[in-house]
């Protein structure tokens, strides 16, 4: 069961639920051509060829870049690092770093992360062992209460949903 709440008349034109009026139609069909007509416009400036002739490569489709290469629309094939390099030259930047996200841990760095992980559960199962399923969840409550800083406020009990 789906329900939709409309705060103005154009709020639920996205839906997936109710079909796209023909004015909404209208207003996107319109967005996109404009899009596109900016596209072509910085296409056309930036390789130094006509609106027409950009229009007649785009036309939705993707190159790939032997293919952009033979048409002009590309200066050269290269990978990122190629790129990079290129915009700092072009930006008159000797020296610059580059740093890549995300950050991808390694073996050794995952490895220390699953020992250090067990450790902690084998913590946990002994703790549990020792104090109970309940006193372990007081232990948890309390530990948690003392470690977070600033001002606290607290209700007289606690609430598990189980």
């Amino acid at each position: 069961n789906a329900e939709q709440v409309e705060t103005n008349r154009n709020s639920t034109e996205y839906s997936l639920f109710e079909p796209m009026s023909p004015e909404f139609r209208g207003v996107v069909t319109e967005s996109i051509e404009n899009t596109y007509q900016t596209f072509l416009k910085r296409v056309a400036e930036g390789r130094n060829i006509s609106l027409q002739r950009a229009d007649s490569l785009a036309q939705g489709r993707v190159w790939s870049g032997t293919e952009a290469l033979q048409l002009g629309l590309v200066d050269q094939l290269g990978g990122l690092d190629d790129a990079i390099a290129e915009a700092a030259a072009l930006a008159d930047i000797s020296s610059f770093s580059v740093r890549r996200y995300p950050r991808y841990k390694s073996n050794f760095e995952m490895l220390m992360e699953d020992l250090s992980g067990a450790s902690e559960k084998a913590r946990e199962n002994l703790l549990k062992s020792e104090l109970g399923e309940e006193g372990y969840l007081l232990y948890r409550e309390v530990r948690n209460a003392v470690r977070q800083k600033g001002v606290q406020a607290r209700l007289p009990f606690s609430l598990t949903i189980r």
